[in-house]
């Protein structure tokens, strides 16, 4: 739903199954944003970050899940924690002042 909606909206986006994928992408195309979940194969989404954060700091990174009861050092890894059950404007909101800082 989301990236139907970033992509509706002009955003090029890619989607991946696992955080392993996530990480590859990062490490070949260096994106403005990068949205993973928490609950991903392989890597989990914190664990995905940590290796973004180590290699390109100022890529904006948000968390979108599910979990909504995440220790405090998960959630601090990213630029913003949101939930799938907010609303998608909401969520737009947040994709563009991410994007717009970089």
């Amino acid at each position: 739903m989301r990236t139907y909606t970033l992509r509706s909206q002009g955003s090029a986006t890619v989607a991946v199954s696992d955080g392993s994928m996530a990480l590859g992408l990062f490490e070949r195309t260096k994106p403005d944003l990068v949205v993973l979940d928490y609950d991903m194969p392989c890597l989990n989404g914190y664990e995905a970050a940590v290796q973004m954060r180590e290699r390109s700091p100022a890529i904006p990174l948000m968390l979108l899940s599910a979990c909504i009861a995440l220790p405090e050092s998960v959630i601090s890894c990213f630029d913003i924690y949101f939930t799938k059950g907010e609303d998608i404007s909401v969520f737009l909101s947040h994709v563009a002042r991410l994007v717009d800082r970089t």
